[in-house]
């Protein structure tokens, strides 16, 4: 447990390192090195005083942020560790269905009903990173693999196993790490490690087959076709998100899609707009508060925070980006303005290899992160405060992946097991 001294001179840095004050970071670490630790275990008072210093050029959009109401999903439901015989990568989820995938490089499909497994698929010569079941033919799961491809899988077929791939992406040089969907379906993205993103439109658009890269080689019956591949960017692409549609866009019927684009070595999330001629770099966020290029940390994930109305366009969407500072620094970001609204300090480490990834609860006003080394922990953060309003524990190596169900909380990783957290006063999941 840290002293009284070290909780101190740990809330001195925090200042400093929300403000920006590099070099004064810098010589106060050298030189106060003795009284500071990663593990900083800040009481509940001390993480107000954080946050209250954090917030001292934060604007009014932290007003707007919705207050937790003590309901979010913290009762452990249910446990397998039978789904897969060795580490579990990614999930995904729709319905009453679950995907996993594994380094034995499978893909499963699982039912929530039963945790029966329904499907097992085998398309990738390496282990599945990432996956996403498309948002409107919800058969359609998306797998992104550790040996530079990316396939398109019909998962309805109950028989034919050989008749599943629907189309096999062989557009990057290195691991595909990320991949997703636009929410109509209408864009998708890959994600990879060569430094650069790959951009497709559903063939369903007209447009699409007359205006797409003339060096894609997909073929003309295939779902989607390649409009754009960008980059090289400076380092590896760690994660990619697509923005939803703001007030303003929905006002004036713009069409097209933008994505965010994380970078390892980049004080910069890169923000694409893509429409059906191609894709453009068209902006730049900055991760530093002050402004300046100094890179001092990488961002390795994006979730976007849930809009408060989901029929309603956000004004300007907030997006919730991790980093791989020891800190265990998190941003949340005004994706229009470039403010920062809120900072939070969750799961310390000087540990670069371990996960940190995080998911919103359907209100918005908790999000679920990992990133711990020592207790396997997800932490319940209220978004307003940055408070952890709870630790969830009972995994027993590293959690590599985390989604959230319609009603529930699925988290995986290296102990082999899926865990479902519920909301206890859930009568349905009780």
């Amino acid at each position: 447990m840290p002293t009284p001294e070290q909780h101190v001179h740990g809330l001195v840095a925090r200042f400093l390192e929300h403000h920006g004050y590099t070099e004064a970071l810098r010589a106060f670490r050298s030189e106060a090195s003795q009284h500071l630790t990663t593990d900083m275990g800040l009481t509940h008072d001390q993480t107000d005083l954080v946050a209250s210093i954090s917030q001292l050029s934060l604007g009014p959009r932290l007003q707007d942020l919705p207050r937790g109401d003590g309901v979010y999903y913290g009762t452990l439901s249910h446990s397998v560790d039978t789904l897969h015989a060795t580490n579990i990568l990614a999930l995904a989820t729709r319905g009453d269905v679950v995907a996993t995938s594994a380094t034995d490089k499978t893909v499963k499909l699982h039912s929530l009903n039963d945790w029966s497994t329904t499907r097992t698929y085998k398309v990738h010569s390496a282990p599945v990173l990432s996956m996403a079941f498309h948002p409107v033919l919800s058969s359609i799961l998306l797998t992104t693999s550790m040996d530079g491809t990316a396939a398109l899988i019909d998962t309805s077929p109950a028989d034919d196993m050989d008749a599943h791939v629907l189309q096999l992406f062989k557009d990057h040089q290195r691991y595909i790490v990320h991949g997703c969907f636009s929410d109509d379906g209408q864009y998708l993205c890959t994600a990879s490690y060569d430094h650069t993103v790959c951009v497709y439109v559903s063939n369903r658009t007209a447009a699409a087959s007359a205006n797409a890269d003339a060096d894609n080689d997909n073929g003309d019956n295939s779902m989607y076709r390649r409009i754009g591949k960008m980059g090289p960017f400076v380092g590896n692409v760690e994660c990619i998100c697509f923005l939803p549609c703001t007030e303003a866009e929905a006002r004036d019927q713009v069409h097209g899609a933008q994505l965010l684009v994380a970078v390892q070595n980049d004080n910069y999330l890169r923000v694409i707009d893509i429409d059906e001629r191609g894709a453009r770099e068209t902006r730049k966020i900055n991760l530093n508060a002050n402004g300046d290029d100094w890179v001092s940390f990488s961002p390795v994930w994006l979730t976007m925070l849930p809009a408060a109305q989901d029929d309603v366009p956000a004004a300007s969407p907030l997006v919730l980006v991790a980093t791989d500072h020891s800190s265990g620094r998190m941003i949340l970001l005004d994706t229009v303005s470039g403010q920062h609204v809120q900072n939070y300090y969750v799961h310390p480490s000087d540990n670069k290899f371990i996960t940190r990834r995080h998911a919103f609860h359907p209100s918005g006003a908790y999000f679920y992160a990992i990133g711990s080394e020592h207790d396997n922990a997800i932490k319940v953060v209220e978004t307003k405060t940055g408070n952890v309003v709870s630790t969830l524990l009972g995994h027993g190596a590293m959690v590599r992946a985390l989604a959230v169900h319609g009603t529930g909380l699925l988290t995986t990783g290296f102990d082999h097991a899926v865990k479902l957290w519920v909301d206890d006063t859930d009568d349905k999941l009780r």
